[in-house]
């Protein structure tokens, strides 16, 4: 009796939810998006602005609707998107037009009266701090800069009723929203490429040349591996769950020849289910899984199946561990959730769809599956194993997959080598790993629905 590829990849689901959630997750209101093929993640990189890179990507990413992790639309740009598409209720009324230009005319006066009698207030209160070193600004500008109080006051009772002006022509939500446009924007914002502020971070992208690729003649000092790298600025997120110090206990578990997490089982009577139970409709598409079991010919990108009978129900799979856990994906003060909740029927007719399968809003990824060096046996009955056997040590084979796990050498991500791949005759076993790595592994996101 043979199974699709499709309820196999649906086993693997299941135990890899299972072993990580323990029923915390909830399929109403979160989905999980599974990684189809094996991503090393450089969350250890020496250089921090690296780690924060591959964070942003992390972060940033919405998944595409459906079970297979695959880029969809980016936060930040979905996000302001969404706030410019905001359609307030307020009074069409043409008079306020003129009211609110005299306000804003007053409003810049104000503010560059401040300005100068703010300079001057500090210029004397410097010079008093000479005797009085304790003496804050404030305390002086109170009791010796009578000038510089009007003007602050002045400038206050502006501002406000600027805005009054601006919350009577727009709507209630008027100030919160520019607030939120100002803090993802391009001047100042966490879309500002070139100046640090509270909304951005620095990362550095590019490409570094593996160590060893600059040769050396005998006696000289090794160079450096070469980089092609770029600092700029990008919209701020963190991985929380303290993954600097998890991983280094993983790499220390490693060095001890430690695979503690798991084993991760299924088998031909393993239980699968629809999709629902990972948050997607029953009958979401897996198309963009490639065969649970496959192998790819030299030179070539595009994966084979290997033939049914390995897909049969007498199969025995276990996956574990040196490292596996979830840890949060948090985004800067930059994103603000409750505006998204509050505005979501209010929002400009044609401004295009932001929410449900097809949004581009739709998913927040809240946190990331990450693994380290697994560890796969496969056992199979003794007419599959044969098979299978023959298909993965013929030269023409460059790699093969079990899962989101690749080994070989092939125009894909891989993990390993071929060499890697142990048979044993007697147990009709298939075992790969652990193998050793400097790199985690990203098996998966788990997004909150918007």
């Amino acid at each position: 009796m043979s199974m699709a590829s499709e309820q196999v990849w649906q086993q693997y689901a299941n135990a890899l939810t299972a072993l990580l959630t323990t029923g915390s997750f909830d399929p109403k209101t979160q989905a999980i998006s599974f990684n189809g093929i094996s991503a090393q993640i450089d969350l250890c990189n020496p250089d921090p602005q690296i780690i924060s890179s591959s964070v942003y990507e992390l972060g940033n990413t919405i998944p595409a609707w459906g079970p297979a992790y695959v880029p969809k639309s980016d936060l930040v740009t979905a996000y302001a998107l969404y706030l410019n598409s905001i359609q307030l209720k307020g009074d069409p009324n043409p008079n306020l037009d003129g009211r609110i230009n005299i306000a804003a005319n007053s409003l810049t006066q104000a503010q560059q009266n401040y300005n100068k009698q703010m300079a001057q207030a500090v210029d004397v209160w410097q010079i008093y701090r000479q005797l009085s070193p304790s003496t804050n600004f404030w305390d002086y500008a109170s009791s010796q800069c009578p000038v510089y109080i009007e003007a602050y006051k002045v400038l206050i009772a502006s501002q406000s009723h600027y805005d009054d002006l601006m919350t009577k022509k727009y709507g209630m939500g008027y100030q919160e929203i520019q607030q939120a446009l100002n803090a993802v924007g391009f001047n100042g914002g966490a879309r500002d490429v070139n100046n640090k502020n509270n909304y951005n971070m620095q990362i550095k992208r590019g490409t570094v040349a593996p160590a060893g690729s600059i040769p050396s003649l005998p006696g000289e000092t090794v160079l450096p591996p070469g980089a092609s790298l770029s600092q700029f600025y990008v919209p701020n997120y963190t991985l929380g769950g303290d993954f600097g110090r998890t991983f280094a206990e993983w790499q220390d578990k490693s060095s001890q020849d430690k695979v503690e997490i798991g084993p991760l089982h299924i088998s031909g009577s393993s239980t699968s289910s629809d999709w629902s139970k990972f948050g997607w409709d029953a009958s979401a598409s897996a198309s963009l899984f490639k065969s649970f079991f496959s192998l790819w010919a030299q030179g070539s990108a595009s994966s084979e199946s290997v033939t049914q009978s390995f897909e049969s129900m007498d199969y025995d799979l276990d996956i574990s561990f040196t490292g596996l856990g979830l840890f949060p994906v948090q985004q800067g003060i930059w994103l603000r959730l409750a505006l998204i909740q509050q505005f979501k029927n209010s929002l400009r007719p044609g401004c295009g769809e932001f929410f449900g399968e097809s949004g581009t809003l739709n998913l927040l990824p809240v946190h990331a599956i990450i693994g380290f060096e697994p560890k796969i046996s496969l056992k199979l009955n003794n007419k599959s194993y044969h098979e299978y056997k023959l298909k993965w040590q013929a030269k023409a084979t460059a790699s093969l997959g079990i899962g989101p796990f690749r080994i070989g050498n092939a125009s894909v991500l891989t993990y390993g080598e071929k060499e890697n791949i142990q048979y044993d005759d007697n147990s009709q076993t298939i075992s790969i790993g652990p193998i050793k790595s400097t790199l985690p592994l990203l098996l998966g996101v788990i997004s909150t629905k918007l």
